[in-house]
């Protein structure tokens, strides 16, 4: 049984998770060819043991290849990583966060119209999806 990582993916693990959410699963040959041909295979297949070890990843044989499949949703990920910079770096504060944020000159107005439309659904108590072509992960 896969023990539960308390710790957030690295940044490598957190390039094949992306591989993998986007495919859906995906052999080792298919994620070093989603990576441009880049790391080696015998380090993929390293870094994916250990993935599954940690629970992020779930490999199943099929046929004469094992394909990987996401153990996390990118949503789960998202939200472990914003808990522990919101805990770690802002003292739990979302309002010093959001601040931070949006003095920020990577904000575009856009996205600033956006963040607006996610205050007013909050607000009403309603699903906060981003809309469409926003710009906003989703």
């Amino acid at each position: 049984m896969p023990r539960r990582s308390s710790t957030n993916p690295t940044e490598r693990e957190m390039e094949l998770l992306e591989v993998l959410w986007r495919k859906d699963g995906a052999t080792v040959a298919e994620i070093i060819e989603a990576l441009d041909g880049s790391p080696a295979y015998t380090t993929i297949v390293t870094m994916l043991k250990i993935m599954e070890e940690k629970g992020y990843v779930k490999g199943t044989r099929e046929g004469r290849s094992v394909v990987y499949r996401p153990s996390v949703s990118k949503e789960e990920v998202e939200r472990r990583f914003l808990r522990d910079v919101l805990r770690r770096v802002f003292g739990g504060s979302a309002t010093r966060l959001m601040a931070r944020l949006l003095s920020s000159e990577e904000v575009s107005e856009e996205e600033i119209e956006e963040i607006k439309r996610l205050i007013a659904l909050k607000e009403e108590g309603r699903d906060l999806a981003p809309s469409e072509g926003s710009g906003t992960p989703g």
